[in-house]
């Protein structure tokens, strides 16, 4: 939540009982998940006055875009009352898990923020995509906004699907991978948002082959099965890679129709043996970023902008 960040520091140095209190510190566990809130902490940690949100964000989009249009100070207007007013604990997208969750219950986990205005303010940051576009900042965090919004899509269709296969139904997975295909593509054009070079960077602490793919595996688990039940999928990245390689294949890979019949628990016991066969599998699938990730976002919100979304 910006507001708290912008104020709650000030409070507590301000505070008439703080006795000993002299400063603050920040955890910066997902410190590369969401720059904004990292960026603003740091500002405010020179400062004993609460910061003007509306001034700060407006200051933060002239260093990091290079203007400030009114489709950008809508888009953080709207993103303050939607994704940056709100606050849930290690939000998760329902794609990201194991796919013989049920439609309804318990076990049905997602939890990422979605609203109507969050959409809004998709709408309103990429309006100005094609003039802003050269500016890789602009890019990063366009197609960020647009991978959590398609992901918002993807977790409404996935529990069309479940739902329908629950009533015996003819359904199937296309247009929910290649949504799944095209937020991975996108992904590609992003710094922080890759697989391969998070497991480039294991690799290199390996002084022979069997460490290099001892440190991958680690690096896999970490990732995906760390912890293991109930905690699976904790890490829950939105990465390149990732999406493609091991969320999307393993949707496929469950709800095969030829393999849809047998019951649950082998299918279950088959799916942790196919995690633990990607876990200790090496390298990543091929993929070619877009030559013009922004037009993709613009026409995939443009497609996906009327999709109903629920909880």
């Amino acid at each position: 939540i910006l507001d708290m960040y912008a104020s709650i520091p000030s409070e507590a140095l301000n505070y008439p009982n703080k006795r000993n209190l002299v400063g603050f510190g920040f955890a910066p566990e997902g410190i590369e998940n969401n720059e904004i809130i990292y960026e603003l902490l740091s500002d405010v940690a020179w400062t004993r006055e609460k910061i003007d949100l509306d001034d700060w964000v407006q200051k933060y989009s002239l260093q990091r875009y290079g203007s400030y249009p009114a489709s950008i100070k809508e888009a953080y207007d709207l993103l303050n009352k939607s994704a940056f007013g709100t606050f849930t604990d290690h939000p998760m997208h329902r794609y990201q898990f194991r796919p013989y969750n049920k439609p309804e219950g318990v076990e049905d986990h997602a939890t990422v923020h979605h609203s109507t205005e969050f959409g809004i303010a998709v709408d309103a940051f990429l309006k100005d995509g094609q003039s802003l576009k050269n500016n890789p900042f602009y890019t990063y965090d366009a197609i960020e906004m647009v991978t959590q919004y398609l992901g918002l899509v993807v977790d409404q269709k996935l529990l069309n699907f479940l739902a329908a296969k629950e009533q015996g139904q003819t359904a199937n997975l296309d247009e929910i991978i290649n949504i799944l295909l095209t937020m991975d593509r996108l992904l590609l054009s992003h710094p922080n948002r890759n697989l391969e070079d998070w497991l480039t960077f294991a690799r290199k602490w390996g002084d022979t082959p069997e460490d290099k793919d001892y440190y991958e595996a680690n690096a896999r688990k970490l990732i995906t099965t760390w912890g293991g039940e109930p905690i699976n999928d904790y890490a829950g990245r939105i990465w390149s890679g990732l999406i493609r390689d091991y969320y999307a294949s393993r949707w496929q890979a469950f709800h095969k129709e030829a393999y849809s019949e047998r019951p649950l628990s082998e299918r279950k016991a088959d799916m942790r043996k196919w995690e633990e066969r990607w876990i200790n599998a090496s390298g990543v699938s091929e993929a070619v970023p877009f030559a013009d990730p922004i037009s993709v976002a613009q026409e995939m919100y443009e497609k996906y902008k009327s999709a109903p979304i629920q909880p």
